[in-house]
């Protein structure tokens, strides 16, 4: 809550920066699922448009939104809500629950995160390595996980120069739990 209230003006300028960038709605709303594979309407700041075409594209502004990592921001609101923690599995839409059927009742086991192993990990990874990675966080959970995701989503959005993320998670990591591919 007191994340939200400090961030209230700058997400009330942003939307508005986002309305005069383009046409719609400043929040993208779309169904994921949840806690135990519960559908939940998830909130983002909007970074694309459509074209004429009906074609998707992300707008100027979008793009320096997405650079800075902060298109997440309103998920504090599902937080609030009890939809979503600050740490965990990332919601899976709809269609990329078809691709998680090896261990779907394991990740959805915990609330979903605004930011999870896997993004802490890097975001050129398969739906076989987050999949891998989610299942680990979810049986290692606990308060040295959380810091660990926590600390390295910190230095992913401040773009620190550090080890390569998915070098060192993957090598702390027993074999059988996460294999290149």
């Amino acid at each position: 809550m007191v994340a939200l209230l400090f961030l209230a003006l700058p997400l009330l300028v942003l939307a508005l920066a986002i309305r005069l960038d383009s046409p719609g709605s400043p929040l993208f709303l779309q169904t994921r699922l949840g806690r135990h594979g519960r559908p939940f309407r998830i909130f983002k700041l909007r970074t694309m448009y459509r074209t004429a075409q009906g074609d998707v594209r992300i707008s100027r502004l979008g793009r320096l939104i997405r650079r800075l990592g902060i298109d997440e921001l309103p998920q504090l609101i599902n937080v609030l809500m009890g939809d979503m923690a600050l740490i965990g599995p990332r919601p899976l839409t709809l269609e990329d629950s078809r691709d998680y059927l090896t261990h779907a009742s394991e990740r959805f086991a915990v609330l979903p995160g605004i930011t999870g192993l896997a993004q802490a990990t890097g975001r050129h990874l398969s739906s076989r390595q987050r999949e891998r990675l989610d299942c680990f966080y979810v049986r290692k959970s606990g308060v040295g996980m959380t810091r660990v995701v926590l600390l390295r989503t910190l230095r992913s959005v401040l773009r620190r120069p550090v080890h390569h993320p998915k070098a060192v998670l993957l090598a702390e990591m027993p074999a059988h739990s996460v294999s290149a591919e």
